[in-house]
């Protein structure tokens, strides 16, 4: 592709924060927010554990009180497999995103293996996980057409690091047909707006 791709936009960004020191010392440290719900690991959704569903009424109050405070809030969407009752399919999400229609909302892994779900339904998206696996089982070409699909602007990138290396992603990345401006929202413009209070910027 064309441009500095994601490896050089991202090195940019390192370069401008190093060298941008002495300014970030002298302005306040800009607050940012946010959280993920990630019931079977998170001692907070304990009540939601046992069914593990997006749509259980007693993350109700939570995602009304995020929606109220504008906290964005990830969901895990991954894995999807044969034989398990899905409870963080796309389309749960997709329900929730219906009830709260004032709630950011970043749906995980763009949503799995039941991406198309989230294509049509989900919001926001990080590709964490997902990216080499699409790669690997459509092809280079066709994963472009996936991306292209949810659109650069609900794209958040992300490794899911340390399962997922860096250099892994930014190599099927720039491989697409992505500008240096798509690449910027991917890579940090998108995230940055999503965690940045209004009030500080």
């Amino acid at each position: 592709m064309a441009g500095q791709g994601v490896a050089g936009i991202a090195k940019t960004v390192q370069m401008d924060a190093a060298g941008d020191q002495n300014r970030r010392q002298r302005q306040p440290r800009r607050p940012q927010r946010g959280f993920q719900a990630q019931p079977e690991s998170d001692a907070l959704f304990a009540a939601a554990r046992a069914a593990y569903q997006r749509e259980d009424l007693r993350l109700v109050p939570v995602l009304r009180k995020a929606a109220e405070l504008g906290v964005p809030v990830m969901f895990h969407a991954n894995p999807c497999r044969l034989g398990f009752h899905d409870n963080c399919a796309p389309d749960k999400i997709n329900r929730m995103i219906q009830v709260f229609p004032d709630l950011e909302v970043i749906t995980a892994h763009l949503g799995g293996s039941k991406w198309p779900d989230a294509v049509t339904g989900c919001t926001w998206t990080d590709m964490s996980y997902i990216l080499p696996k699409l790669a690997e089982w459509y092809g280079i070409e066709q994963t472009n057409r996936i991306l292209r699909a949810f659109g650069p602007e609900r794209l958040i990138f992300g490794t899911d690091f340390p399962q997922g290396e860096y250099e892994a992603y930014f190599n099927i990345l720039d491989q697409m047909d992505f500008t240096d401006g798509e690449i910027g929202k991917i890579a940090w413009g998108n995230i940055a707006g999503l965690l940045t209070p209004e009030d500080a910027e």
